[in-house]
């Protein structure tokens, strides 16, 4: 009795030095740039919407890639007590859970004997916590790690609830996924494969009890709800599609450079396990796991979409490096000292690269947008309540002058109107007319180069320069 004891003391305390280790790599330097563009959106939408019940000015049902009530509001929350740090750290947190749902989902995977199968939980956790993807991800406010957080939470209560009386954890199961997807409508495109692996679970389930239970409770809620919300929702939906998918098509050739400059661990760990996954086909949890996994990629590399790449490989990770380790558990059972040795070796060369590229993949992403921190302190003490701001910069100067200025009087590159004008014309004239008390530009052009051009043409003597710093430049209206 006494060995089981130590065997699974010395399980706790591998998963929690997993998990500490984890929060403290995540836990460093979460100031390290200023609000990234989609974090502030995220924080402004939230803040509209649970302080001032407006959930309508900036129309975020169009664009928004989730629901706007669920992950903005939680983001808004913990930014009023903490700023971008509060609400980064809420997103640490949810990274932790993650990790424990992904710790069960490699259990559930239920390849090999109990010990076994605790080894390739507890890889996958250490290799999670110490990727670099997945601590940039960890760290930046998006609704991706909630998102993410559900839909394990789904998986791993639909493997198990065969186990357990009633239907409680179908139930649990069929809610999750409906807040994974409407949390993140990418979600939406992995729902076949979850049908796929629901339907081999209820394929197995031995009692007729059971099967109308989980027709019940998760067949039909996932159905009902997310039905519903795509008929009632069809307009918003295609408009997403469109401005936000379609729109931001690339070549592929880009999108495979940048998966292999930022993740090119995770491409050859997915050429390593195939002919494994071939091998253990018939466990459907492992076939599911790297199916889904390669489908992203291969989404990503079909539609050109670069500028969510990075978010969306870690999924990709979360649902590969479970495989990768099971791969390892059983290459180093086989009956010869050799495999013990390749198979420790591979796992060592992951940490090794992690450990040589971690700072530099971590640094090269979260210095993919320009620090506006001065510039947004510096506008601060230049606006009072009334001041109309036009900023190139968009979300985060709404977002840093939200409690000074009116927020629909900060007007971004994105979509304007004024004096029956729309887009470009609309800019002009606005700034030939003196229109903005204070115009911020940062030469990033992110949504059209013309405008920023035009801006300039229409100034004339109407405006002054007040502030440059790097590409930053702010504008003043002559008295």
């Amino acid at each position: 009795m006494l060995p089981k004891i130590k065997h699974e003391i010395l399980i706790v305390l591998l998963f929690f030095a997993a998990v500490i280790f984890s929060f403290f790599l995540r836990i460093q330097d979460l100031n390290y740039n200023s609000a990234f563009g989609e974090e502030a959106v995220y924080v402004i939408v939230g803040k509209m919407g649970i302080f001032y019940r407006d959930w309508h000015t900036f129309n975020s049902f169009t664009w928004m890639g989730g629901l706007p009530y669920l992950y903005p509001v939680l983001s808004a929350l913990a930014y009023e007590n903490g700023g971008i740090y509060g609400s980064r750290l809420l997103n640490v947190f949810l990274s932790l859970l993650v990790l424990e749902e992904l710790y069960r989902f490699t259990l559930n995977i239920n390849l090999f004997g109990r010990k076994k199968n605790i080894a390739a939980a507890l890889i996958s956790v250490f290799l999670v916590g110490f990727s670099p993807i997945a601590v940039f991800l960890n760290t930046l406010a998006t609704f991706d790690v909630l998102a993410l957080l559900f839909f394990l939470l789904s998986i791993n209560s639909l493997l198990i609830a065969h186990t357990y009386k009633g239907g409680k954890y179908y139930f649990v199961s069929s809610i999750s996924l409906v807040l994974s997807v409407l949390t993140n409508y990418f979600l939406v495109l992995l729902l076949p494969f979850v049908l796929y692996l629901s339907l081999k679970v209820y394929k197995k389930l031995n009692t007729g009890e059971h099967k109308n239970l989980m027709k019940t409770y998760y067949y039909i809620t996932v159905f009902s709800i997310i039905g519903a919300f795509i008929i009632f929702n069809l307009t918003f939906i295609t408009t997403f599609a469109r401005t936000q998918i379609v729109d931001d098509m690339e070549l592929a050739k880009k999108v495979l450079s940048f998966l292999w400059k930022n993740d090119s661990m995770i491409v050859v760990l997915i050429v390593l396990v195939m002919g494994f996954i071939y091998e253990f086909k018939k466990n459907q949890v492992l076939f599911f796991s790297f199916l889904l996994s390669t489908f992203i990629i291969f989404v990503h590399v079909i539609l050109g979409n670069v500028s969510s790449l990075a978010k969306h490989l870690y999924i990709v990770e979360v649902f590969t490096l479970p495989c990768a380790a099971y791969l390892f558990v059983y290459i180093y059972s086989l009956n010869k000292p050799a495999f013990k040795v390749i198979s420790g070796i591979a796992i060592t060369s992951i940490f090794i690269y992690y450990i040589f590229n971690y700072q530099y993949i971590l640094n090269h992403l979260r210095k993919e947008w320009l620090n506006t921190s001065d510039t947004n302190s510096y506008l601060t003490n230049m606006v009072k309540y009334d001041s109309r701001v036009l900023s190139e910069s968009g979300a985060t100067t709404i977002l840093s002058l939200f409690n000074i200025v009116d927020p629909t009087n900060v007007s971004t590159f994105e979509w304007f109107n004024y004096s029956n004008l729309q887009g470009s014309e609309a800019y002009a004239q606005a700034v030939a007319d003196g229109y903005f008390n204070l115009i911020e530009l940062s030469g990033t052009y992110t949504s059209d180069p013309e405008i920023a051009m035009l801006v300039r043409q229409n100034m004339g003597s109407r405006y002054v320069p007040v502030y440059k710093k790097d590409s930053f430049e702010i504008y003043e209206r002559t008295k």
